[in-house]
């Protein structure tokens, strides 16, 4: 190790691969660390080169051309005077743009969440005690998941490191992966009541899972269960890769793994150290970044590594997002290049050339495509002036993010899907992002965006078949004249959108439809009527057995398709005589809800439409009392048929009611069937949730059980109990068709 003299600027010749091959000169201090001189080498990049730059592994060529320079050390340990400094690293558009101050200065300002994963022995806990250490000034909340008897993590964690953590909770014998259990809502909780009893600020919540998981369905549970999204928000996922063993589990296509690599948004590396050769760190990165373009990539010795990256995740961050848009930095394949900012090659992978003034031969040579990246893919749709169906966007996104089953759409696999859209008749742009089968979506204001960009990563993606059938939900506008906010017609009064909100809430949809065709101006004006990113509180939707009423929340070109999808549904609503949608999430799950219908629709299938009710009282006491059963109406359906052999039709009367019988982890989901026993023939039923927080799917064989036991259970705060205890009742289609005239088909592709 060297021992320079700290007084005296190291003055380092600097080369960065791709970016900057001619050696230029920066200055550092000995006791800076590595990370000090790293941030002081982008700088200067960007402030002479106009490259912004971030760099992953640093080496010293003038004396150890072999071994990473670990970022926590001091550049004094490392480098003397006018030693060659070799860089490696990707270049990225910086964004100007910046979010606007929170208003929100209260305790209960959403706390954000991380995820830290990485497979058994990567050096997670490694990591986590040195987070925990090195910083002094921010408040994080430790959850550690533990799988088995005894929580063996927390004993490794550092006493000292302990004493910085806010909170540490540690949750014993189960892997959140596999099922999400009281106790993880239970942390939460504490952690929640801790800050707001206690008036405390919390900078972060990490969640540390065990080495077997998944981190889907954590992000899953944190993004959609009311208890916690209320105060908490999902930040990003970060995970530890172990640069020395992960080849083995990438040959043996180890699925844990490849999920774990694939949603990070930080990939950690550790163990760069013990990496043999440059070549081989290199060789890694590559593979890495072919299986995961956008994921941050950081190098880690003995869970040591600058931690201000941690801080800096926002992938789940929508608004962020748009600002990002607005700021040009959302481009086709938001991959980060590591060439030369105007080179004429494929940016997939560059030929990094490491041929410098010293006997050692580490050439890197042309980056070989791993069998695990050519598997892994990402492409982009850019398409200037068109605008989205909002409702054939959102069928064929709940489509996508399940799993085929046949074929190769059962290879393909969608790991993380983005889109900023214009929505004709809709001021903001629908901002949307998809983890897995996680989605998130919000209008934004999205200034410079036009027409329709998305964005899909995943292994096996069909990208022609994908690129076919998003083609089928787009198309180009008709020009008009620019949108007016008032609309002033001979002979009338100048009349602004509100005012004209207001009056067609007294009009049937299909009446604002005929309005709207009367007149160029007329239809201008009313194109500012829907909100479908929230009304005035007490606004809702609603429709009858003759008219529908969900222009407030649907936006006037995307009514004929909401018509069309109810029409061709041919749905009956059952034990109602007005269907009632409560925000514009609830309209959209119903049209998507209405199309699959639409697609499935068949001569011998009867879709019926039921709201299950509860009354008041009942659901104060079950959810009061954890063991409870409680259950909803019973509703009457009927099946009329023609038979040859009968002169009068033949009608055969089915009843349902939805049971919560207790369960070992919650609550199971039963379905009663009255009338089996007496009906003409047997039935195949049926059960599809609609809502926007959750999806239930139950088939039923034959009709004639009595009382079926479902595989659904909800956990407590699950969105399905939430959306019971609030809203009062639970909405489903119940498809019934004759046994034996072929199957019911799948909705969604997911039952």
């Amino acid at each position: 190790m060297l021992i320079p003299m700290l007084d005296e600027p190291l003055r380092l010749r600097v080369v960065v691969s791709g970016v900057a091959e001619e050696p230029f000169h920066v200055q550092a201090r000995p006791d800076w660390t590595v990370a000090m001189t790293i941030e002081a080498i982008e700088l200067q990049l960007l402030a002479t080169t106009g490259v912004a730059a971030r760099l992953v592994f640093v080496f010293n060529d003038t004396r150890q051309p072999e071994r990473m320079i670990p970022f926590h050390e001091t550049t004094g340990a490392f480098f003397e005077q006018d030693d060659l400094l070799w860089a490696f690293g990707e270049t990225y558009a910086p964004s100007t743009a910046r979010l606007p101050p929170s208003e929100d200065t209260s305790a209960l300002a959403k706390i954000p969440v991380v995820i830290m994963t990485g497979f058994l022995g990567a050096g997670k806990t490694s990591l986590l005690n040195n987070l925990l250490f090195q910083q002094r000034t921010l408040k994080i909340a430790v959850i550690e998941n533990e799988f088995g008897e005894v929580a063996i993590d927390n004993d490794l964690l550092a006493s000292h490191a302990l004493s910085v953590a806010d909170e540490l909770i540690v949750l014993e014998n189960g892997c959140m992966c596999c099922t999400v259990r009281g106790d993880i809502l239970g942390a939460f909780a504490s952690i929640r009541d801790k800050v707001v009893q206690g008036k405390q600020h919390l900078d972060m919540v990490l969640i540390e899972t065990t080495g077997m998981a998944d981190p889907l369905p954590i992000v899953r549970t944190i993004t959609n269960t009311p208890a916690i999204t209320g105060s908490f928000g999902m930040k990003g996922i970060v995970t530890v890769v172990d640069s020395c063993n992960i080849g083995a589990l990438l040959a043996e296509e180890n699925p844990e793994a490849l999920s774990q690599i694939l949603l990070a948004d930080l990939i950690v590396l550790s163990k760069t150290d013990l990496v043999h050769t440059r070549g081989e760190l290199l060789d890694l990165y590559d593979t890495l970044r072919e299986m995961n373009p956008n994921a941050r990539i950081r190098p880690c010795v003995r869970g040591n590594m600058p931690f201000d990256v941690f801080y800096q995740l926002t992938s789940f961050d929508l608004q962020k997002m748009a600002l990002d848009e607005s700021d040009d930095a959302f481009h086709a394949a938001d991959a980060h290049d590591h060439c030369a900012a105007d080179c004429d090659h494929d940016h997939d992978h560059c030929d990094h050339d490491h041929d410098h003034d010293h006997e050692h031969d580490h050439a890197h040579g042309p980056a070989k495509k791993s069998r695990h990246g050519a598997k892994t893919s990402s492409f982009a749709i850019v398409l200037d002036d068109y605008a989205v169906d909002m409702f054939l966007f959102a069928q064929w996104m709940r489509r996508l993010i399940l799993p085929g089953k046949d074929g190769d759409a059962a290879k393909q696999r969608l790991y993380r899907c983005k889109a900023i859209l214009t929505v004709e008749g809709v001021a903001n742009k629908l901002v949307f992002h998809a983890v897995g089968d996680v989605v998130e979506r919000e209008w934004l204001p999205v200034p410079k965006a036009t027409g329709v960009k998305v964005v899909f990563i995943g292994r096996h993606l069909m990208e022609a078949t994908l690129r076919e059938q998003f083609m089928a939900i787009v198309y180009k506008p008709p020009h008009r004249p620019a949108r007016p906010t008032t609309m002033s017609c001979v002979g009338l009064p100048t009349w602004e959108a509100p005012l004209l909100r207001r009056m067609t809430q007294y009009l049937s949809s299909q009446d604002v439809l005929r309005l709207a065709a009367a007149s160029h101006g007329m239809h201008a004006a009313l194109m500012n009527v829907a909100e479908p990113y929230g009304a005035a509180a007490g606004v809702t939707a609603h429709q009858d057995r003759k008219h529908v009423y969900v222009h407030p929340f649907v936006p006037l070109p995307a009514l004929a398709s909401f018509f069309r999808a109810w029409r061709l549904a041919q749905v009956e609503p059952a034990g109602m005589s007005k269907v009632l949608y409560r925000s514009p999430a609830h309209v959209d799950a119903a049209a998507v809800a209405y199309l699959e219908l639409a697609r499935l629709a068949e001569a011998s299938s009867r879709n019926f439409l039921m709201d299950f009710n509860w009354r008041q009282e009942t659901l104060d006491t079950f959810f009061a009392t954890p063991t409870a059963t409680t259950s909803s109406t019973l509703i009457k359906t009927e099946y009329e048929y023609e038979d040859e052999d009968e002169f009068d039709p033949v009608c055969d009367v089915i009843r349902f009611r939805l049971f919560l019988v207790p369960d070992a982890a919650g609550h199971r989901l039963e379905i009663q069937i009255v009338g089996g026993k007496t009906s003409s023939q047997v039935y195949q039923v049926s059960f599809h949730s609609i809502h926007p927080t959750f999806q239930v799917h139950v088939a039923i064989p034959d009709h004639r059980m009595p009382r079926v036991a479902t595989k659904e259970v909800f956990y407590p705060g699950h969105p399905f109990l939430h959306a019971l205890q609030t809203e009062r009742f639970l909405r489903f289609v119940v498809r019934v068709k004759p046994d034996g005239s072929g199957p019911l088909g799948e909705m969604c592709g997911c039952c």
